[in-house]
């Protein structure tokens, strides 16, 4: 009796262990998540509002063009900024971490940011329309329940993309950043 009490002691002990660490891996997980998009957000921010700086002759508030293909001008470079589609049209990559001066961010699964820009916002091709501070965005954001959420006033998205999922084959994994 006695040793079925202890073996019994053990496994709950066991199971409730095994049941915190893996909450504690998730909790750390969308920590790293959380502080990997405010990053983004912070150098993206920052970018929009020093661009008439940093570019003369510009007005501030044009974000960069995606990483989409880990190239810029042909030559191989990860987490750069390249001429993204045509002018006026929203487009969608990877962040462009070298571009925003940060080291590449991962989310929590190891997985790189993704990030969407709206085509009136994007640095290169510009819309050609004069960029003020009532400029609408082109991107659309919907809830769960279905309801667009802030229509024509989301210019960016920074996007987390987590583990693939067992179903999805077609995605090549998490080798560049």
């Amino acid at each position: 009796m006695l040793v079925m009490l202890v073996i019994l002691i053990i496994g709950i002990t066991t199971a409730l262990v095994t049941s915190l660490s893996s909450i504690a891996i998730s909790n750390k997980r969308n920590q790293t998540t959380s502080d990997s998009l405010a990053q983004a957000k912070e150098a993206l921010i920052g970018y929009a509002v020093t661009y008439g700086d940093t570019h003369p002759g510009e007005t501030d508030g044009y974000l960069p063009c995606p990483d989409m293909d880990g190239t810029a001008g042909g030559t191989p470079v990860e987490g750069s900024s390249e001429t993204c589609g045509s002018a006026g049209a929203n487009s969608m990559g990877r962040l462009p971490w070298k571009t925003l001066d940060l080291p590449a961010l991962y989310d929590g699964t190891q997985e790189c940011l993704w990030y969407a820009v709206s085509g009136s916002y994007k640095n290169n091709p510009k819309s050609g329309a004069t960029m003020n501070w009532d400029n609408e965005g082109q991107l659309k954001v919907y809830a769960s329940d279905g309801n667009e959420i802030s229509p024509k006033e989301i210019i960016a998205v920074v996007i987390a993309p987590g583990a693939p999922l067992n179903t999805n084959e077609n995605r090549s994994g998490s080798a560049a950043p």
